[in-house]
């Protein structure tokens, strides 16, 4: 008890819990361990792809630009859709669907409902 306050010794139990199973518990943690370096790695790489693929993307519009390409607007060039790819757009309005929440307008319209992804 020397390491918890006098005022929360009420909270600490003095018996401890009879179903609980030291290796159980290691095991457990070291599962979570597991799954979330996992998950870790596999948002590296997704960003890591992203992330060529962007790079790709503006190396060929410089280039073409360079070479005297006709549009010097990357709107024109990509298209707004791939450019607000290019962007994260896709990306965000995925995320923010995800929320849960339900968006109404001043008129009680719905404009998303939760889990649905608006990306235009």
């Amino acid at each position: 008890m020397d390491e918890v306050a006098r005022q929360d010794w009420k909270f600490v139990k003095v018996d401890p819990d009879p179903d609980f199973s030291p290796q159980h518990n290691r095991r457990v943690i070291d599962e979570v361990i597991k799954e979330s370096d996992a998950l870790s790695r596999e948002r590296r790489r997704e960003f890591a792809e992203g992330l060529g693929e962007r790079a790709s993307a503006l190396a060929s519009f410089i280039s073409a630009v360079n070479l005297g390409g006709k549009s010097e607007s990357a709107e024109k060039y990509f298209g707004k859709k791939f450019l607000k790819h290019l962007k994260g757009e896709d990306k965000i309005a995925e995320r923010q669907s995800k929320d849960g929440l339900k968006i109404v307008n001043n008129k009680g319209k719905v404009i998303r409902k939760p889990y649905e992804v608006t990306v235009r």
